[in-house]
């Protein structure tokens, strides 16, 4: 989790910057900064016969939307030579209402690549479809309100 050090206010929590940072399509950068992070400090234990677990790291819904998120990840893992499974994808939920096409394109990419676990992949496919049904039916129910 992103913290802001600020040289007056302190330590601020995220939600006084991340929807900022959304809002101006920027999260990405903090994103992918946070990534190179990660794999940086895992290289840098492994090198050092330190050993490792994997990490989780949170993808906004903008980061599907302003650029290939899968491609900016893997070349940033690949960049500090960390395998997949060591670098956990978790999609916030938030993600699947606002890009549910971008979403389901990167989710395949990151499950196929070993990004993200089985479980992880079929918990997210779930609340995927599960938002898409509804979304469906809200659609049907609003150009036909007759029928619903």
């Amino acid at each position: 989790m992103a913290r802001w050090i600020d040289p007056k206010e302190g330590i601020l929590s995220p939600a006084v910057f991340i929807g900022v940072l959304e809002d101006t399509h920027l999260i990405n950068h903090l994103d992918l900064s946070i990534i190179d992070q990660v794999c940086e400090m895992l290289s840098s234990c492994y090198k050092r016969g330190i050993s490792i677990q994997p990490v989780s790291v949170n993808l906004s819904r903008v980061d599907f939307q302003v650029c290939d998120i899968f491609a900016e990840v893997d070349a940033i893992r690949r960049k500090h030579k960390i395998p997949t499974s060591y670098l956990k994808i978790e999609i916030l939920e938030s993600t699947l209402t606002t890009v549910p096409d971008q979403l389901r394109a990167a989710m395949d990419k990151f499950h196929a690549a070993s990004y993200q676990d089985r479980e992880m992949y079929v918990c997210s496919i779930n609340n995927f479809d599960h938002y898409l049904d509804k979304t469906r039916r809200r659609e049907v129910k609003n150009q036909h309100p007759d029928r619903c």
